[in-house]
């Protein structure tokens, strides 16, 4: 059948199922820490943004075709799950 949700003999776990590893787990918690301080020790010195005429008609195709990425790149992770 083609909706059997048996893994296959052999098979490995793709990239969404895989636990991910110790070492992993305990980098991602550093970046986190190491990003947060950093915002905290730099938030007193913000200075205001200039305003620039251009950034909206230039984010606005960038997020869209950053969104058409993901939603490929979902869609073919869901498909081989």
């Amino acid at each position: 059948m083609w909706n059997d949700r048996r893994p296959l003999k052999g098979s490995k776990a793709i990239l969404v199922t895989a636990p991910a590893p110790l070492g992993a787990r305990r980098g991602a918690l550093v970046l986190v820490i190491a990003l947060f301080v950093a915002f905290c020790v730099l938030t007193p010195f913000t200075l205001p943004i200039p305003r620039v005429e251009a950034f909206i008609p230039v984010f606005d195709p960038t997020l869209a075709l950053i969104n058409l990425l993901t939603d490929g790149l979902l869609l073919v992770a869901f498909s081989r799950s």
